[in-house]
């Protein structure tokens, strides 16, 4: 929630009572301590972690949330900039795909544009993953929840330039492999959820 200091300075609070929230908030935390320094995210200016409540404090983001619902050189660019980072050393998993720092939820609702900067709020579900994961997600939950009439196939097949332009950034030729580890990840989310939608939304890209 958006809140004012002493100071009259804006900033942003989160406190969490339930369990899974807790988890979200911890990890928010962990990943904005291991992002201090960096443009791409807040600063944290409270946290406190005790056994019943998680309580988040970070610095204001300012801005309007992304009105362009297509993908655009400015949120390919920021994409490559949050795929740059490391939450462990860079490691090539068992089946040769590279890993990054992802968003989880890499969506125009969670970008804040402000004087032609964007900015990504919300790390809840930060993580470790396949290179490509914040760019599958914001075309396909656009496609989702805008145009679920599409195919996400057809979805993806529109913004191939663009998603070649971002794998072209890491020296990647194909990301064919990538799509369907991302699609694989999103259906066993689906399956915890019990969200058929998205799980055949998924199971489309296989």
């Amino acid at each position: 929630m958006l809140c004012l200091e002493r100071t009259g300075n804006r900033c942003f609070a989160k406190y969490s009572t339930l369990p899974m929230a807790m988890q979200l908030t911890r990890n928010e935390a962990s990943i904005l301590t291991a992002l201090k320094g960096r443009e791409i995210s807040p600063e944290i200016l409270d946290w406190r972690n005790e056994d019943t409540y998680c309580f988040l404090r970070t610095t204001y983001v300012g801005g309007i949330p992304l009105k362009s619902l297509k993908l655009t050189p400015d949120v390919v660019n920021l994409a490559i900039q949050v795929s740059r980072e490391h939450l462990v050393e860079p490691i090539n998993k068992p089946h040769g795909l590279e890993t990054a720092l992802s968003h989880g939820d890499f969506t125009p609702w969670n970008i804040l544009v402000e004087n032609e900067k964007l900015q990504l709020i919300d790390w809840e579900m930060a993580e470790e993953r396949e290179l490509g994961y914040d760019l599958f997600t914001f075309v396909t939950q656009i496609n989702m929840l805008f145009s679920p009439e599409k195919s996400s196939k057809d979805a993806i097949s529109e913004n191939n330039k663009y998603i070649n332009d971002y794998f072209n950034a890491f020296g990647i030729d194909g990301w064919a492999s990538y799509l369907q580890a991302f699609a694989e990840r999103r259906i066993k989310y689906a399956l915890t959820k019990g969200n058929m939608i998205l799980e055949n939304k998924m199971r489309e890209l296989l």
